[in-house]
C-alpha cells in the first residue's frame, strides 16, 4: 500500500508572512503597475522598508506562534549557548 503525506501550509508558523502582509498592506496597497519592472521595484522597496522597521519585525515574531518571549530582550536576539 502506498501512503501519501499531505503537507499543509501553516502561515501562522512562518514569521515572514507577517512581513509580506505588511508590504502588501502598506507599500503595495492599491498599486497599479504598467510593467513587471515596476512591480519588482515596489516589492523591493516595500521589503526594504519593512526590513528597516525593527518594531514591525519584532511584532512578526510573536505572530508566528514559534516565538518564546524569553528569546528577545530589549530589541536584541538572545542566542542560547553564546
Amino acid at each position: 500500500a502506498r501512503r501519501s503525506v499531505e503537507r499543509k501550509y501553516a502561515l501562522e508558523l512562518n514569521p515572514i508572512e507577517c512581513g509580506w502582509s505588511a508590504v502588501k498592506g502598506m507599500q503595495m496597497a492599491n498599486l497599479w503597475v504598467k510593467a513587471i519592472s515596476d512591480l519588482d521595484t515596489a516589492v523591493t522597496s516595500g521589503a526594504r522598508a519593512v526590513g528597516e522597521d525593527e518594531s514591525l519585525i519584532q511584532g512578526c515574531l510573536p505572530a508566528s506562534r514559534l516565538y518564546d518571549k524569553s528569546t528577545l530582550l530589549m530589541g536584541q536576539c538572545n542566542r542560547q549557548g553564546s
